[in-house]
């Protein structure tokens, strides 16, 4: 059941252009993806075991995993986006998404 989150969180945009690039290689329309993540949705929380204590959402659609982020997992996500965003393109069928 969607239920307000315990906390607030803060979003953070990074590399918005090159995500955006990302969605439109997987058919994800951007009026579609702001309607999943954003506007007065709740989320549904997931229950998860994660070493980094980090949380996991659900968009109220059920479409999209949301997941908090340490300074040093986003430090390197940040780090190898270049070389997933390369593998995206030069592999159109990839199962790594």
């Amino acid at each position: 059941t969607a239920r307000p989150l315990p906390h607030k969180y803060k979003f953070k945009v990074y590399a918005p252009l090159v995500f955006a690039r990302i969605r439109s290689l997987f058919g994800v329309e951007k009026q579609t993806f702001l309607h999943s993540i954003c506007g007065k949705f709740n989320f549904y929380e997931f229950a998860s075991n994660a070493r980094s204590g980090q949380f996991f959402f659900y968009s109220h659609d059920g479409r999209y995993m949301i997941k908090t982020l340490t300074h040093t997992e986003s430090k390197f996500l940040r780090e190898i986006l270049p070389y997933y965003y390369r593998h995206l393109t030069r592999c159109p069928s990839t199962f790594l998404t």
